[in-house]
């Protein structure tokens, strides 16, 4: 008797516990889901979708909890989100917004762009001149290939005609011509372990081209008292002619030099000669990313291996929306890079590199980012744009301006304006070290690109 008694208060106590957990389950439900709503009433879709995806955690067939974190994914274009949520979406739903089912060609991107750069430096001694114009074409595909996998290619095609002109030491001066050509497939694969966490592998292939001025043969007269300073060598470490070994000296000068404190040798004349160069390179990389409040951060690490070297890079970016919605937002970027170039003399650097980005929407129909980055942006790899700068100096800093103006609910158009100061370190071919230079190097490039969504 007594046995049986427990069993049934047993009973009892645990039908009472689990009613009172649906209890509490139904107003979590209902108090999520009102304020999910109210807050994607005032347009603040973070918000409202932290609390919407509490609600639909509860119960999941509610088609209009469903519809209204449907539209706030799209409104923050968290494509993954919105698109794993397809199927939950009631037919009267598809119906009465026209949304259509995600499709295997997600979206695909046209961009055409115009370069141009002038160069006024002094290069071995000398004046030199250099006006580049040149076309850049980019084309992506983004392709999904599971609920949870997503596959992005991309095709990128420079070209480059350059005008040299470097003046001699006997005051003529020389036009040459110079042409680049870069061809590229960049692919990633991105993942998603939830609505919130996602990994990315990406690549680079690239094969270069360029013909234009390499070889110059010097020939220097004897005697000249100027460029060099005694004092001035020894404060930087370098071991000017006069006090090298007699056979380095031999080689340049066909004498054995005797001291000459402040007397040493100047170019006199220019032998130019014009080859070509060819190169197939790669870089690897990975990125995850998080999202949780008003926050978005990635963290990100690659390898570049290039015909001169090899470069790793390290670095951390977040995004901020503090009203929730894509109105206004902020990105900050930091990286870290480390180069190790081999090009007539081991060239081993390393630096930060920062980006601040404000974004925000001027109209309906129009939304604009400025940004500013500063730090040496020689072989960083842009993961946001898939971009590589190839860069042959070490730009200072980065000036950017993108308008972005969606025509149709589908279709956009980017406008863009990028300023590039740069400083140039060259090879000096009287002391066999590499000198930097503070030039006037300014560089250019303004883009169209179209966005189409399926």
């Amino acid at each position: 008797m007594i046995k049986r008694l427990l069993i049934i208060s047993v009973f009892v106590f645990s039908h009472f516990v689990h009613l009172n957990a649906l209890n509490i389950d139904s107003l979590s439900f209902c108090e999520n889901r009102r304020i999910g709503i109210s807050w994607f009433e005032q347009a603040n879709y973070l918000k409202a979708i932290k609390y919407l995806e509490k609600a639909h955690h509860y119960f999941q067939g509610d088609s209009i909890l469903n519809s209204y974190l449907y539209f706030s994914y799209k409104y923050m274009n968290r494509c993954f989100e919105k698109n794993s949520l397809y199927s939950e979406l009631a037919q009267t739903s598809k119906e009465q917004f026209f949304i259509q089912s995600p499709k295997p060609i997600y979206s695909s991107y046209y961009e055409v762009g115009y370069i141009w750069n002038k160069d006024n430096d002094f290069y071995n001694w000398n004046s030199r001149n250099l006006n580049e114009k040149g076309v850049n074409i980019n084309v992506s595909l983004s392709q999904n290939l599971k609920n949870r996998w997503l596959i992005n290619h991309k095709l990128i095609a420079n070209f480059q005609n350059g005008d040299i002109e470097l003046q001699t030491p006997s005051g003529s001066v020389e036009s040459y011509k110079e042409r680049y050509k870069l061809f590229c497939y960049s692919p990633s694969l991105s993942f998603w372990k939830n609505r919130a966490l996602s990994f990315s592998i990406y690549g680079h292939f690239m094969y270069e081209n360029y013909e234009g001025v390499e070889g110059r043969e010097i020939v220097f007269n004897r005697y000249h008292p100027e460029y060099y300073d005694k004092d001035r060598y020894r404060e930087r470490g370098e071991i000017p002619y006069w006090d090298r070994p007699w056979e380095d000296n031999d080689e340049h000068w066909g004498d054995t030099p005797t001291d000459f404190p402040e007397v040493g040798y100047s170019p006199e004349d220019f032998k130019i000669s014009v080859s070509e160069e060819s190169s197939f390179d790669f870089l690897v990389g990975t990125s995850v990313s998080y999202s949780f409040l008003q926050f978005q951060v990635d963290g990100e690490f690659s390898y570049l291996n290039y015909s001169v070297g090899n470069t790793f890079q390290i670095g951390v970016n977040g995004v901020y929306y503090p009203l929730g919605n894509l109105n206004l937002y902020f990105k900050l970027k930091f990286y870290y890079l480390w180069r190790n170039v081999q090009f007539q003399a081991e060239l081993v650097s390393h630096n930060p590199l920062a980006e601040v980005l404000v974004g925000y929407k001027v109209l309906p129909v129009w939304w604009m980012e400025l940004s500013y980055l500063h730090g040496n942006m020689r072989y960083y790899n842009e993961v946001d744009t898939h971009s590589i700068y190839l860069f042959g100096c070490d730009p200072k800093f980065r000036v950017s301006w993108l308008n972005i103006l969606p025509i149709k609910e589908n279709i956009s158009i980017n406008l863009s304006y990028r300023l590039f100061a740069m400083k140039k370190d060259y090879y000096s071919l009287q002391n066999y070290n590499w000198i930097a230079l503070q030039n006037k190097t300014i560089g250019h490039s303004l883009t169209i690109g179209l966005l189409w969504k399926y």
